[in-house]
């Protein structure tokens, strides 16, 4: 099955109706647009010319069917094929150093031969992901822009090929959207961007019953990861830290300071970007470094 980039939407929320429903276990290729949603062209293009309230669209949403409040959603990523063009912005009073950007920069990229063309003899490594995944919030609408709990824009770098986001789901069918897909990204992305491509990504959908977690994870041959999104860096760490304790917890069957003192010895704790409405963190247990089988069941 395949999902056309003219089915792109700007809010997370149950009263999107879906525009396909599939059985667990299907291979969707959703077509995606890029973070501006194609508004940008040329460098020489005056940003004040961009509609803001058309950035960050997510292509869907799609039904699963047999998906209820409770079940995990599994979605692994299969392919990312990225468009031949991106696109990176520089804006005053965006992200980490914007206080310092006098004036707005606007570059339009190659991708070919999985490198960017950024410029000035420098080509990065293409690592397409995908920025913005999610499903219908428990409550509420939120914008594609904006991470929390059902998933939404967590710019975590790790979400690519290989890649099995699991997400909560809140309401009937789960209503997957995805989009903001990046040639490459680094942690934090701290100027607000990174290299932003429209592509298709392809993903195997899987439900597991009654397993829902708490927040998203992203599960990787040998690592699991853990991921929260709060208004701050300190309040986004102590989620992202709780959540991994109390998994260590259940998993080994180990009192609080046990799995506090484990969680201090074996998780790394990164920033997956400050740049957002909220802030991402994740928790990284490098599950190929412990002795044992430390595999994830999602609702753990």
């Amino acid at each position: 099955m395949r999902i056309g980039a003219k089915h792109a939407f700007f809010t997370f929320s149950a009263d999107n109706p879906p525009v396909a429903r599939v059985a667990p276990g299907t291979s969707v290729t959703f077509v995606t647009q890029d973070c501006f949603s194609g508004q940008v062209a040329s460098p020489d293009q005056r940003l004040e010319e961009v509609d803001f309230t058309r950035v960050n669209p997510a292509t869907g949403p799609l039904y699963i069917e047999g998906a209820e409040p409770g079940d995990a959603l599994r979605v692994r990523i299969e392919a990312i094929t990225p468009a031949a063009r991106g696109v990176t912005v520089a804006i005053p009073g965006l992200g980490v150093l914007g206080d310092r950007v006098q004036g707005s920069l606007t570059k339009v990229v190659a991708v070919r031969d999985q490198w960017v063309d950024f410029g000035a003899g420098i080509r990065l490594r293409a690592r397409p992901m995908v920025g913005v995944i999610g499903v219908a919030p428990a409550r509420g609408a939120v914008p594609c822009g904006v991470p929390g709990d059902h998933g939404g824009n967590l710019d975590t770098k790790q979400i690519g090929p290989g890649a099995e986001v699991v997400l909560p789901v809140f309401h009937p069918g789960g209503l997957l959207g995805l989009g903001d897909v990046h040639a490459v990204i680094g942690d934090g992305e701290i100027c607000g961007t990174g290299i932003e491509v429209a592509a298709e990504v392809t993903v195997t959908v899987v439900v597991d019953k009654g397993a829902a977690p708490p927040r998203p994870r992203v599960k990787l041959p040998g690592q699991l990861l853990f991921l929260a999104s709060a208004e701050t860096l300190e309040e986004a760490l102590k989620m992202v830290a709780n959540d991994v304790v109390s998994y260590l917890q259940l998993r080994y069957r180990l009192d609080f300071p046990s799995a506090y003192a484990l969680a201090s010895a074996w998780a790394d704790f990164h920033i997956s970007q400050a740049v957002n409405p909220r802030v991402t963190v994740k928790g990284i247990l490098r599950t190929s470094e412990v002795a044992g089988d430390a595999s994830d069941s999602p609702g753990s």
